[in-house]
């Protein structure tokens, strides 16, 4: 039986409702942002992450990246990417 995890983003920056927040992503799919720190058993990656209109860029563990978006919105946020179990 494999388990199973849940991705932690922990963020520090602009845009967000907080300055520091962490969010959950649950591996049903759901997800949750919390005020404050959740800190992963499993540390990753760090990555940062520009938004600007309706396109974030990306840099992290794989290389840079471009993502389209559905709303506006201006976040720079630097984060932490981990996981823990279930």
């Amino acid at each position: 039986m494999q388990s199973k995890r849940k991705r932690i983003f922990i963020e520090w920056g602009i845009g967000n409702d907080w300055l520091l927040s962490s969010e959950i992503e649950y591996s049903d799919g759901s997800e949750e942002r919390v005020r404050g720190l959740v800190w992963p058993e499993h540390v990753v990656a760090p990555y940062l992450r520009v938004w600007i209109g309706y396109v974030v860029m990306g840099i992290g563990r794989q290389g840079v990246f471009f993502t389209p978006k559905r709303r506006w919105a201006f976040k720079l946020l630097l984060g932490l990417e981990g996981w823990n179990q279930e």
